[in-house]
């Protein structure tokens, strides 16, 4: 499964049983965007709520990424399988999907694409959409490995922008 998918692609394959279409959107203006399609989604969607499901509401930092347990099980909530092709969108085009296609790698879900383009790319091209609900879908199997290596805390990063800051100023 290629990375980056089309929405004519998309578009021929959202019968396929092993698809599962995650809509990350987030719903209101974010930074400097609003977005006219923020109740809409493509047909077969199921919504990744990264703010309240996918984050660690233990941190002082929002949108952290959840452990390896939370993930997990809220995918298996969503019908996401061990041989699932994940293919994420949001309605800005390019705001979340990134992050949630990374977080799909960092657990281990090696099937993950972006929809090139996201939301605004499907109303372009004139396929259908419908408003967003949340469901209660058949639970999946997926089984999270967590890859410490794709993810370094905080004080790592200060740490090391600092050092590259002065090694700059040399």
């Amino acid at each position: 499964m290629d990375e980056i998918v089309s929405v004519d692609w998309l578009a021929k394959n959202l019968e396929n049983e092993h698809l599962i279409l995650l809509d990350a959107s987030f719903s209101g203006p974010k930074g400097n965007k609003s977005s006219k399609l923020n109740n809409l989604t493509i047909p077969g969607a199921r919504f990744f709520n990264l703010k309240d499901k996918f984050s660690d509401k233990s941190s002082s930092f929002p949108n952290t990424i959840p452990s390896k347990k939370q993930f997990e099980q809220e995918c298996q909530k969503l019908g996401v399988n061990q041989n699932s092709m994940v293919v994420v969108f949001d309605n800005q085009g390019i705001y979340s999907r990134p992050r949630v296609w990374w977080m799909f790698k960092v657990m281990g879900h090696e099937k993950v694409a972006v929809l090139n383009g996201g939301l605004p790319e499907w109303v372009n091209k004139n396929y259908n959409t419908l408003e967003r609900d949340e469901r209660i879908y058949r639970r999946g199997n997926f089984k999270a490995n967590f890859y410490k290596t794709f993810v370094k805390p905080l004080n790592t990063m200060l740490t090391y922008t600092t050092i590259t800051t002065n090694s700059n100023k040399e």
